[in-house]
């Protein structure tokens, strides 16, 4: 079984890897750092509580899923 590289503008063969790799750089970047901004939100509502706490995770989980969901379905179309 072999694959096909695919030319670029300037001749040289990119492997699949790549190109799937260049496609979602972009998302893997988003979801990244707003992983990171809500951990540092839970840091600082930390500070007040649990039960503040627990809410806000449970606020984090449904953003984060709607967001999920709509940058897979975006970056697929």
């Amino acid at each position: 079984m072999s694959v096909e590289l695919k030319p670029t503008e300037d001749g040289r063969r990119e492997s699949p890897l790549a190109e799937v790799w260049r496609i979602a750089w972009p998302t893997v970047l988003a979801m990244t750092s707003y992983t990171i901004m809500n951990f540092m939100d839970g840091l600082m509502v930390a500070q007040l509580g649990s039960t503040q706490l627990g809410a806000q995770n449970i606020g984090v989980m449904w953003s984060f899923s709607l967001t999920a969901i709509a940058l897979g379905v975006l970056s697929v179309v």
